[in-house]
C-alpha cells in the first residue's frame, strides 16, 4: 500500500489494500476481444476488411488512445452560434485534445 504513497504511514493514511478490482482495460486489441463483432464481420461478408479492422482494434485499445477518449469526454466541444456582432456563424470550438492526429 505504501508503494504508491511512501509517506502514508507517517500521515496515518494507511487504510487497506484493495484486491477486488480488475486490472485496467488497456493495451489490448478491441476487435480480437469481441467475439460477437468477429462473428458479425464474417457473417455480413466483411472478411475482406478484417486486417484493417484488426489494426483499428489495436489502435482503439491502446492506453494512450483510451486516455484521449476520457479527456475528450471531459472537454466537450462548444457551439458558438453568433459572433460578437450578433451574426450567425455556427462555429464549433473543440478543445485542442480533439484536434490531435489519430
Amino acid at each position: 500500500m505504501t508503494d504508491h504513497y511512501p509517506q502514508a504511514e507517517r500521515y496515518l493514511a494507511v487504510t487497506h489494500e484493495v484486491n477486488n478490482q480488475p486490472t485496467p482495460l488497456q493495451d489490448y486489441n478491441s476487435f480480437s476481444a469481441d467475439q460477437a463483432l468477429q462473428a458479425a464481420v464474417q457473417r455480413e461478408g466483411a472478411a475482406w476488411a478484417e486486417q484493417e479492422i484488426q489494426a483499428v482494434g489495436e489502435w482503439a485499445g491502446r492506453a494512450s488512445n483510451i486516455e484521449l477518449g476520457f479527456l475528450a469526454n471531459a472537454n466537450k466541444p462548444e457551439l458558438r452560434p453568433h459572433d460578437h456582432y450578433g451574426h450567425r456563424i455556427d462555429q464549433v470550438n473543440a478543445p485542442r485534445i480533439m484536434l490531435m492526429k489519430r
